[in-house]
């Protein structure tokens, strides 16, 4: 039996302190000694390619952490075949130079050991030293890889579309370096030898959950997940971005979109090709049929979309049939509104003074019936009774408003209320109170019941309404004469109140419609698209709109409710990965932004009104009202002549967008009794 070698410099490497967190198993069994001793208790630890064996410690039974084995095996020269149990609770170690003899302590513990250990050797066996070089070389190889595979390696969650070539190309570099890097570590890590300083640090890192193998695992499921995400819901949405994108320059971001899907497509499959493994020789494609959909979008689909510098509203109707001298139809309006009556009944304030005046008389009758009795009180002083004057003022209608020229907007017909002062103490400028039903784009608030001037009371009644609106067949416009608007259109004098009062109780708003490049647009109202088959308002303050959609065989205007999403603020319609061109799927409004050069919106709940249908018939345009849908105020819309509908339904939800826009904050500002 051959003596085991014991080189200085390892057993200085082998100290317990150096080497007991770097142990695959330990344990306490008996070893027998070399020369005919029999059995001694010692402390074995499977240590890479080593087996080391300790005394016990003098204060426990682990070595004390400055003690040296009292020897060590070499696994790389041992034999697994004849490594075995040789008895109860007895096995060998085959070293070329010496046959180990160890007893353990019970059956589980012996089988662990032993199969670790001939899995150990059987491991080794595969290892050429020679080839893995020396420990310089092997140092040498290590940094080159910690250059591609750096430690940390720091990989992204999410892949925008403009990077994604850039980190499939990364990520195969990457995965090159790793199936390079891989098998040599793992026969580097094996050996004791090598595994010292920051090569052992870096094989610590490469094999833990920090290592290059589980962060490019981490990184592809969270970036490939995400682009499946796009990807299936691009193509199970794609059939409704025409809902709300009614002209060719509304899809340049719906373009770009499927562009970037059709990138992630080829992306996927690059890396699925060249950075997974595929069964039978067949790459893992996927997706070829939703990208071929989305080129057909991009090239069959949105060319055919009329463009909305080639719409105009002659192509909606024949000009030729409008007699008109000058070109202009009058259009006849007609509907319900609530007004404001006076009625005769006594006020409380003149039953109070009347009251007043009696008592006054009765007591200087009393007086003078005095004087005569008692002469001799002549020279007293009388008393005089004044009863002070009683007058109601409703805060809701009587006050004067102190208006300077710079409370009108340079940008707006209508004042800015913001710095009036407000004089309570006089009602001589309003001849009469205003109801909200009355002028319901206004914002003024009055009861309808209340106390007017001269002791009249005021209350609502319905009244039938007869207006005229106008088009413009020359320059497509729709308007509506000042003097149906109830507005004074022109230079206004700042010396007249009552003059600003009517603008601004008028409500604000231009009462004018033109159509361009595809667009209704109004200075403070919004625009209104149209192409012939969608009618759709929107404002550029608010995700909110008012839809419809013609249905030429029934000739029906179809209301499409809108579908309020809680947080909105913005016009949005699905999500777009991550990148400054493409961060979300917006309705285009390059041809409507002329209308406002305001970026801010509003966070007021949208409104919940639901509004009729239309029903078009000889020029005649009459709502169909359902159960639990608003009843409008215009009941009939009527036109001599053939002009485009969407203008007849223009004039009928005008008032309804003006509703709109004050429940949204949007509204011109108005006087408020609050």
């Amino acid at each position: 039996m051959g003596k085991t070698e014991r080189k200085k410099e390892l057993l200085e490497l082998f100290e317990y302190e150096k080497i007991k967190g770097d142990v695959s198993y330990s344990s306490i069994m008996k070893k027998a000694g070399g020369n005919g001793k029999g059995f001694l208790d010692r402390y074995f630890a499977l240590h890479r390619n080593y087996i080391l064996y300790y005394k016990l410690g003098k204060t426990s039974l682990k070595p004390d952490d400055k003690q040296e084995p009292q020897g060590y095996i070499n696994l790389k020269d041992c034999s697994p075949e004849d490594t075995k149990e040789i008895g109860t609770l007895m096995f060998q170690i085959s070293h070329k130079h010496r046959t180990y003899i160890v007893k353990a302590k019970d059956e589980s513990s012996m089988k662990q050991f032993l199969t670790l250990l001939i899995s150990r050797i059987r491991s080794l066996e595969k290892i050429d030293i020679d080839k893995l070089g020396c420990t310089v070389v092997v140092l040498t190889k290590v940094k080159k890889f910690r250059e591609v595979l750096t430690n940390p390696l720091i990989l992204p969650d999410r892949v925008s579309p403009e990077m994604a070539e850039e980190w499939v190309k990364q990520m195969k570099n990457y995965n090159a370096s790793f199936n390079i890097a891989d098998p040599f570590i793992k026969q580097v890590e094996q050996i004791s030898e090598f595994c010292r300083g920051e090569v052992k640090d870096y094989i610590d890192w490469f094999g833990g959950p920090e290592g290059p193998r589980l962060a490019m695992i981490r990184c592809e499921e969270t970036v490939l997940s995400n682009w499946v995400e796009y990807i299936t819901k691009t193509s199970s949405e794609i059939t409704t971005y025409q809902d709300n994108r009614f002209f060719r320059e509304d899809f340049k971001d719906i373009i770009t979109h499927l562009k970037n899907m059709t990138t992630f497509i080829d992306c996927y499959n690059d890396y699925m090709i060249h950075c997974r493994k595929y069964v039978n020789n067949k790459p893992n494609t996927r997706f070829l049929e939703e990208k071929q959909t989305f080129k057909d979008y991009i090239e069959k689909f949105i060319p055919k979309v009329q463009s909305c510098n080639d719409v105009t509203l002659n192509q909606f109707y024949d000009r030729s049939q409008i007699q008109s001298p000058d070109g202009i139809v009058t259009i006849n309006t007609s509907g319900i509104k609530k007004v404001t009556n006076q009625s005769s009944i006594p006020s409380i304030s003149n039953i109070i003074n009347s009251l007043d005046n009696n008592d006054s008389k009765s007591q200087q009758q009393q007086q003078q019936q005095q004087q005569q009795q008692q002469q001799q009180q002549q020279q007293q002083s009388q008393q005089q009774l004044q009863q002070p004057q009683q007058q109601i003022v409703s805060n809701s209608k009587d006050f004067n408003i102190s208006v300077s020229s710079n409370n009108f907007n340079d940008n707006s017909e209508f004042p800015n209320l913001d710095n009036c002062d407000f004089d309570l103490t006089s009602a001589s400028n309003l001849s009469s109170p205003i109801l909200s039903s009355e002028v319901p784009s206004n914002g003024v608030v009055v009861d309808p019941i209340t106390t007017g001037q001269n002791g009249f009371v005021v209350t609502a009644t319905e009244v039938p309404i007869n207006e005229k609106w106008h088009f413009d067949c020359n320059t497509s416009m729709i308007f509506k004469p000042p003097s149906e608007d109830g507005r004074n259109e022109g230079n206004v004098s700042t010396s007249s109140i009552s003059s600003k009062m009517s603008l601004s109780l008028g409500g604000g708003f231009d009462m004018k419609w033109v159509y361009q490049c595809g667009y209704f647009k109004s200075k403070n109202m919004g625009s209104i698209a149209w192409n012939g088959k969608h009618w759709c308002w929107s404002h550029p303050r608010t995700s909110y709109k008012i839809k419809f959609i013609w249905d030429s065989s029934k000739q029906i205007f179809e209301n499409i409710p809108f579908k309020s999403r809680i947080g909105a603020t913005a016009a949005a319609s699905g999500g777009i990965p991550s990148s400054q061109s493409t961060h979300n799927l917006q309705s285009s409004i390059n041809s409507m932004s002329s209308l406002s050069s305001s970026t801010s919106t509003t966070k007021r709940a949208h409104p919940t009104t639901l509004y009729p249908d239309y029903q078009f018939k000889n020029n005649v345009l009459t709502p169909i009202t359902y159960e639990g849908r608003n009843q409008p105020t215009l009941t009939l819309i009527d036109s001599p002549s053939t002009i485009p509908f969407a203008c007849l339904l223009t004039i009928a939800m005008t008032q309804y967008i003006q509703d709109a826009l004050i429940h949204l904050s949007l509204g011109p500002k108005v006087v408020s009794s609050k």
